[in-house]
C-alpha cells in the first residue's frame, strides 16, 4: 500500500509539475492576450491619444501650417438603447440640437447598429460644438424635471492639418494627409520624419475591488520646423506673378528670392497654385471647362502637375545666364583677364554653320561681351578653353547634379558629357542652349558667384525644435566647394552691373530707384525649334557691388493673353525678355529692397531718374507706334529681324543671340558707312 501511494504521489507531483511548465509557457508566449480577455471581462478599456503633428513657421516665426485639436462624435448604440424611451428620445434631441443633424438620421444610426458600441456619427468637429453638447447634457440631466436621460454620446479626439494662409508658399511647404502620418511634397514630405509624432494610449478597466484602474502613454507630438522662408517675401512674389499672370500667358512661372551670402531660400513660388486645406481643388491652376473634360486619368495627372514644384523639379535650357560660368571658367583657368578684349564680327563658324551673335559688338572685353551678351565672345571662350575645361566647369558650378536642397523631386538636369560633345555642342553649351539645368542649379551657382566664391548648399530650413522648444537640428549654412577666386568674383559682377547700366546692357530696363543693381537676361528657344516657344529669365541681384539679394525669374513660353496686355507690344509678333521676366523681376526687387532694409546707394539715384524718364519716353513712342529701342531678344534657329541686311544670310539651323539689346555703336558707325557708299555710289 505504501509503494501504491508513494507511486501515486510522484504521478500527481510529476503531473503537477508540468502543469506548471505549461503555465508558465503559456504567460511567456501568450500573456498579453490572455491579460487582455481578462481586462475585457473586466469592462477593460483602450483609447488612443492621438499625436499632433509638428508646426511650419517661416523665420520670423510666423506658422505656415500647424495641427488643430478636432473631435469625433461617437454614438454607442449599446447604452442609449438601454434606456427606456424618454432616454433615447433626450438623446437623440440633444445630438440634433447641439450638431445640426436631423433626428430621423440619428434615430436610424442608432436603430441600425443596435448592438454596436462605437459608431463614428461626424469627424473632424470643432471644440465650440463638442462644448455646446456637453453642456446640454449636463443641464439636462442636472434637471430633476427633465424626461429622460442623455447617455451613450462621448468624443475622441485627433488633429486636423490646417494652412491659415490657404495656398500661401504652396508648392514650397506641400501638404499633410488627413491623418496627420504623411506628408505629400515640399517640405511636408522631406521633414516627414521629424513632424510625425507617436500616438499615446490610455488604458482602464475595473478592479476585484470595483475601482477603476488607469494607465496612460502620453502622445509624443512632432517638432516644430523653422525655415529660411520669408512670409512678407513670399507675399510680395506670388502677388507679382498673379498680376503678371493675369496679363500673359505661360506654360510655367518660377520665382526664387534667395540670400547669396548662404544660399537660404527666403521665397520659392510658381504660378501653379492650389489651396492646402483642399489640395485636390483644381479651380485655382484651372478652368471650370478645363476641369469637367478632365479624365480620372488626366485629372490625377493636372493634380500631380499643380502640386509639381517647378523650381526644383523642372530642367530646361537656361539660356544666356549661364554665360557667367563660361567667363567664370576662362578666369579661373588664367586663359583670360579683365583686360582681354575679344572681337564680336556677328558670329563664329563652327564646322559646317556659321552660328551668329545677334549684334555687331566689335571690340568687347570680358564685363562687355557677359553685358551686351555676345554669343561671338563665349563661342571663341569655349574654343579656346576647349571641352574639358568648359565641363570641368559645368560640374563645378553644380550643373547637371542635384544640389542636396532639402525638398523632394529635385531633378538632376541634363548635360553632355566630354564623350559626346562635338564641337557645336560646345559653342551653344557656351550661351546656355543644348543642355538643360533646374532654376534651383543656377541660382545656387549665382550666389556662389555673388558671394566672392563659396557654393552653400540652398536650403529651405533653418532648424527644427522640440515640442518643448529644444533645439534638434540647425541647417548648417554648408560651403560644399569653391567655384571662383574672389578676383574672378569681382571681374564677374562689374558685367553684371554693366548689363542692367550700360546703355547697351541687356538688362537696363532692370533699374530700380536709388540702388545699383546687377542682373543678366537670358533666352532659350524650346524644342522643338522654329515654334516661336521660349523661355525668358533673369537673374537680378542688388546691390551691384556687393549684393545682398539674389532673385531669378523663369518664363516658360509666354504667350499673348486674351486679356487686356499691359506690357508686350501689340504689333509684335513674340515677347522679349525685357518685356516679360525683366519687369517682373523689377517689380519684386523695388518691393523687396524696401521691405528688407537694403541700403540704397546714392549715386545711384540720379542715373536711375534719367533712366526711368528714358523709359517713360519710349513707352510713348511704343503708345504712338515707334520704334522705342528697348532691348530685344533674338530667336535662335527662326530670327525675326525683318529689315536687317543680314537676314537672308543666316543658314537654316543657324543659331543666334537670346539675348540682344539695342544697336551698338559698332552696328551704327557700321551702318553709316554703308549709307554713305550707297550714296556715293548713287
Amino acid at each position: 500500500m505504501q509503494r501504491k501511494l508513494a507511486f501515486a504521489f510522484c504521478i500527481a507531483a510529476l503531473a503537477l509539475f508540468v502543469l506548471v511548465l505549461v503555465i508558465i509557457r503559456i504567460i511567456l508566449t501568450r500573456g498579453d492576450d490572455y491579460q487582455k480577455k481578462v481586462m475585457n471581462q473586466q469592462n477593460y478599456s483602450s483609447t488612443v491619444l492621438p499625436f499632433k503633428r509638428g508646426t511650419i513657421m517661416d523665420r520670423n516665426q510666423t506658422i505656415l501650417a500647424a495641427s488643430e485639436q478636432v473631435y469625433n462624435l461617437i454614438l454607442d448604440p449599446s447604452v442609449i438603447l438601454e434606456g427606456n424611451q424618454d432616454d433615447v428620445d433626450a438623446t437623440v434631441d440633444a445630438v440634433a440640437e447641439a450638431f445640426g443633424f436631423t433626428k430621423d438620421e440619428i434615430r436610424s444610426a442608432i436603430e441600425e447598429n443596435a448592438k454596436s458600441a462605437y459608431v463614428r456619427y461626424q469627424k473632424g468637429l470643432p471644440e465650440e460644438q463638442k462644448t455646446l453638447f456637453e453642456t446640454l447634457q449636463e443641464e439636462h440631466n442636472r434637471d430633476k424635471e427633465a424626461r429622460g436621460k442623455i447617455s451613450g454620446v462621448w468624443f475622441e479626439s485627433e488633429y486636423r492639418r490646417v494652412y491659415p494662409y490657404d495656398s500661401l508658399a504652396c508648392t514650397a511647404l506641400g501638404f499633410s494627409g488627413s491623418d496627420s502620418r504623411k506628408g505629400n511634397w515640399g517640405i511636408e514630405q522631406y521633414y516627414n520624419d521629424y513632424l510625425v509624432g507617436t500616438d499615446g494610449r490610455q488604458f482602464g478597466y475595473l478592479n476585484s475591488d470595483g475601482v477603476v484602474e488607469r494607465t496612460t502613454k502620453p502622445a509624443r507630438n512632432g517638432n516644430t520646423i523653422i525655415t529660411t522662408l520669408d512670409y512678407t517675401v513670399q507675399k510680395i512674389v506670388e502677388n507679382a506673378i498673379a498680376e503678371f499672370c493675369e496679363d500673359v500667358e505661360t506654360d510655367h512661372v518660377g520665382v526664387l528670392v534667395m540670400d547669396p551670402s548662404n544660399a537660404e531660400i527666403l521665397a520659392m513660388a510658381t504660378d501653379s497654385v492650389y489651396d492646402l486645406n483642399n489640395p485636390n481643388d483644381l479651380s485655382l491652376s484651372y478652368t471650370e471647362a478645363e476641369i469637367e473634360a478632365m479624365t480620372s486619368e488626366s485629372r490625377a495627372d493636372s493634380l500631380n502637375q499643380m502640386w509639381r514644384n517647378f523650381c526644383v523639379a523642372e530642367a530646361f535650357e537656361p539660356g544666356s545666364t549661364t554665360k557667367l560660368f563660361t567667363e567664370a571658367a576662362v578666369l579661373e583657368e588664367n586663359l583670360a583677364n579683365e583686360n582681354s578684349t575679344y572681337v564680336c564680327d556677328r558670329g563664329e563658324q563652327v564646322v559646317d554653320r556659321f552660328i551668329r551673335c545677334a549684334h555687331l559688338h566689335g571690340n568687347i572685353n570680358l564685363a562687355q561681351a557677359l553685358a551686351f551678351s555676345c554669343n561671338d565672345v563665349m563661342m571663341q571662350l569655349g574654343k579656346i578653353m576647349g571641352k574639358n575645361v568648359f565641363s570641368e566647369y559645368q560640374s563645378q558650378f553644380g550643373l547637371g547634379r542635384q544640389t542636396g536642397v532639402d525638398l523632394p523631386g529635385e531633378s538632376s538636369g541634363i548635360l553632355h558629357s566630354v564623350d559626346n560633345m562635338d564641337p557645336v555642342d560646345l559653342a551653344t553649351n557656351t550661351f546656355g542652349q543644348n543642355f538643360n539645368a533646374t532654376m534651383i542649379q543656377v541660382a545656387a551657382a549665382y550666389c556662389s558667384v555673388l558671394n566672392g566664391g563659396a557654393y552653400y548648399r540652398p536650403h529651405i530650413v533653418k532648424e527644427i525644435l522640440s515640442e518643448t522648444g529644444e533645439v534638434l537640428k540647425t541647417t548648417e549654412n554648408t560651403v560644399v566647394r569653391e567655384t571662383v577666386s574672389t578676383s574672378t568674383a569681382e571681374i564677374l559682377l562689374e558685367g553684371l552691373a554693366l548689363g542692367v547700366n550700360d546703355p547697351e546692357g541687356t538688362g537696363q530696363l532692370a533699374k530700380v530707384n536709388g540702388y545699383s543693381v546687377g542682373g543678366k537676361t537670358g533666352t532659350a528657344e524650346k524644342y522643338p525649334r522654329n515654334k516661336n516657344k521660349y523661355i525668358h529669365s533673369f537673374v537680378g541681384c542688388v546691390p551691384a557691388e556687393n549684393p545682398e539679394l539674389l532673385i531669378y525669374v523663369v518664363i516658360d513660353n509666354p504667350q499673348k493673353g486674351s486679356g487686356k496686355p499691359k506690357i508686350y507690344k501689340p504689333e509684335k509678333s513674340k515677347y522679349t525678355v525685357s518685356e516679360t521676366a525683366v519687369p517682373l523681376e523689377k517689380k519684386i526687387m523695388a518691393s523687396l529692397v524696401e521691405y528688407l532694409n537694403i541700403t540704397p546707394d546714392p549715386d545711384a539715384v540720379a542715373a536711375t531718374a534719367g533712366a526711368e524718364e528714358a523709359d517713360g519716353q519710349k513707352a510713348a513712342a511704343s503708345e504712338s507706334g515707334e520704334s522705342d529701342g528697348t532691348t530685344e531678344e533674338e530667336e535662335i534657329i527662326e530670327p525675326t529681324n525683318a529689315g536687317n541686311e543680314w537676314e537672308d544670310e543666316i543658314p537654316e539651323g543657324g543659331f543666334m543671340d537670346q539675348d540682344s539689346g539695342p544697336p551698338t555703336q559698332a552696328e551704327t558707325e557700321s551702318e553709316e558707312v554703308r549709307m554713305e557708299t550707297e550714296v556715293a555710289e548713287e
